[in-house]
């Protein structure tokens, strides 16, 4: 249906500027720069982009095991294609 590729496309924009920002204020490695990229990755493979969904899931989700260990919550959801409930905004630079 177009308006939810319509949707989809817009959750990618915002997703993808919301983990940049995070990486630009926090850090790339830092946790909830993590989490913020992972949402791209599941907007990602809804969208049927599988190989760029997987590339991005994959890296987030190694960084959480190096990070926080592989049977970590967190971890464990990316690799299950589950974004993290992670209120992010007020992390967010103004």
């Amino acid at each position: 249906m177009p308006g939810d590729l319509d949707q989809l496309d817009k959750a990618e924009e915002v997703s993808r500027s919301c983990a940049a920002d995070l990486h630009g204020c926090l850090g790339s490695s830092h946790p909830d720069s993590l989490i913020a990229g992972v949402g791209p990755a599941v907007t990602l493979r809804s969208l049927g982009r599988i190989p760029e969904a997987t590339q991005l899931r994959d890296a987030a989700a190694s960084q959480f095991a190096h990070r926080l260990g592989a049977g970590h919550p967190w971890t464990k959801a990316a690799r299950n294609w589950q974004r993290i409930d992670r209120d992010l905004e007020p992390l967010l630079p103004a």
